[in-house]
């Protein structure tokens, strides 16, 4: 498949965010094919945990204000 993609780099700001929102609301349809490294997987495991402590700490302060 052959792709010409100077028209891209004519058209307006405006039209070229429009194309990007496009393209990743397509690219969004099909969240599987879209690949998770490793590292992604870590940091998001990392992020996880931070926010499980942050939500756990809450709800024992929350617990003793009400004790």
């Amino acid at each position: 498949m052959t792709v010409e993609f100077a028209p891209i780099f004519e058209l307006g700001l405006s039209e070229k965010l429009q194309l990007l929102e496009d393209l990743w609301d397509n690219i969004a349809t099909q969240p599987a094919n879209i690949p998770v490294l490793d590292w992604q997987k870590e940091e998001l495991a990392k992020e996880m945990s931070k926010n499980l402590i942050v939500l756990l700490q809450a709800e024992q302060d929350i617990t003793e204000a009400y004790d």
